[in-house]
């Protein structure tokens, strides 16, 4: 505490006692000194007020300073900043590969950890994090034979529960976890013939449900939770309806909504608008597919066309408007929740290659997109429904990048490489991009799937 400053404060309470006791003037000019001498009891009572005047700020002082201690102790201890992790799901590599990024610091750390998959195989492909058990997310089978928990808190990641199906076959592409007080974990079959489920308090899984007629046609790409309805969706890929799980009954299901039609390859990704409605962007359908939050199946204009693989990702703007980059299409695609006022933004983009397939809220409620062969990270910006590419060019090297994510701390985003052979880090603050990391070799389709830890 400055001294000074208590002075001052001394003196403003003695001034104000004396004046409203009829005094004024010093005490030398005064004929009458001995009235001007305050007496003890009021001087404690000054002292006393004065003391509660300054306990909350001292407080508040002290505390600051224990903050900046153990912010500065802190800061020591881990040399420029703080670390965080970052953790690459294996698709086609062998292994997953946790970047480790320290706050202030330019240099990337990697390295291969978890259980090794073989070179056989395409093991996994989602993430889905689950709202019981905090700091973990599980991974769903895709042509691999178990699930795979990522423990973000532990740092651990493990296999659970029994063997799906040793088949090397596209059983589960995506899951969702229920909003209900169970809070398990569903996935719809693409090519298996029963829902999964997960059960996240015991590790378990298990199929549940009826036993689908077995198809060549993947059904349902998409698994995805009503936090309104309490419903799982599963939207379809090959399938003609949408598929509802009740986890309240055990996972058991029933297909909802029109009937979609035979056009293969409608959807394959969704996501859960602010007013809970849920949206597709249309891949092979002309489009958007909409459940509201009553569980109402129905499709959205505008009429994107029977153009292939339109769009294959979506996200939401801190405007509570949804974004989706395109991947055949021409333009980005902005969705309102309202149902109206959907449109194409920005410029065309590309030449008719797969421009992009992801796509992340920044730091800076901003969205990016990595290349998949287009050549730049493309940006999006909500609030000005404005869109740029950015960075420099990373070549016509097909299927580069097809998943981003923030870093837990500081500006950065990274993704992870699907046919590149290094990450790429994204510097939202500069706009400026840069590939970084060891080489990861020429295995194609590496990683689809990247989570922030």
């Amino acid at each position: 505490m400055f001294p000074g400053r208590d002075c001052e404060n001394q003196t403003k309470l003695v001034k104000k006692h004396m004046t409203s006791s009829g005094t004024s003037g010093c005490g030398q000019c005064s004929p009458r000194k001995e009235q001007l001498l305050v007496p003890l009891s009021i001087m404690a009572e000054l002292e006393e007020e004065q003391e509660a005047q300054l306990l909350p700020k001292k407080y508040a002082e002290h505390q600051a300073v224990k903050e900046q201690l153990a912010a500065r102790e802190e800061k020591l201890a881990e040399g420029a900043g703080a670390i965080c992790k970052l953790y690459c799901i294996p698709r086609n590599a062998e292994q997953c590969v946790e970047i480790q990024v320290r706050e202030g610091s330019r240099q990337v750390r990697w390295g291969w950890v978890g259980p090794n998959f073989g070179k056989v195989g395409c093991k996994y492909i989602s993430i889905c994090r689950s709202l019981v058990t905090p700091g973990e997310f599980f991974c769903v089978p895709y042509d691999a034979a178990h699930v795979l928990l990522v423990n973000i808190d532990e740092d651990t990641i493990t296999e659970v529960g029994e063997k799906v199906s040793p088949d090397l076959v596209t059983k589960y592409a995506t899951a969702a976890s229920s909003y209900d007080w169970n809070g398990r974990i569903y996935a719809a079959p693409f090519l298996a013939q029963r829902v999964l489920q997960i059960d996240p308090y015991t590790g378990t899984v298990g199929e549940v449900g009826p036993r689908l007629v077995k198809s060549e046609q993947g059904e349902w790409w998409v698994t995805i939770a009503s936090p309104i309805t309490l419903k799982i969706y599963a939207i379809p890929w090959d399938a003609r309806h949408v598929m509802e799980i009740d986890p309240v009954r055990g996972g058991a299901t029933r297909k909802v909504g029109p009937d979609l039609g035979p056009t293969p390859g409608k959807y394959c990704s969704a996501i859960v608008a602010g007013d809970g409605s849920i949206f597709a962007p249309p891949y092979n359908a002309r489009k958007i597919l909409r459940i509201d939050g009553t569980g109402n199946v129905s499709l959205v204009a505008p009429d994107l066309g029977v153009g292939p693989r339109k769009y294959c990702c979506i996200c939401q703007g801190a405007n509570r408007l949804l974004y989706a980059p395109p991947l055949y299409a021409d333009q980005v695609l902005e969705i309102s929740t309202s149902g109206k006022g959907n449109r194409l933004i920005g410029p065309a983009i590309g030449n008719g290659e797969a421009k992009y397939a992801c796509a992340a809220l920044g730091p800076d409620d901003k969205i990016y997109c990595a290349p998949l062969e287009a050549h730049r990270v493309l940006l999006i910006i909500p609030e000005d429904h404005e869109v740029e590419e950015i960075g420099v060019d990373l070549g016509k090297e097909e299927e580069k990048y097809s998943c981003i994510a923030p870093a837990p701390v500081g500006p950065m985003m990274y993704a992870a490489p699907r046919n590149a052979r290094f990450l790429l880090e994204v510097d939202t603050k500069r706009c400026f991009v840069r590939e970084v990391g060891k080489d990861l070799g020429p295995v194609k389709r590496k990683f689809t799937a990247i989570l922030t830890g």
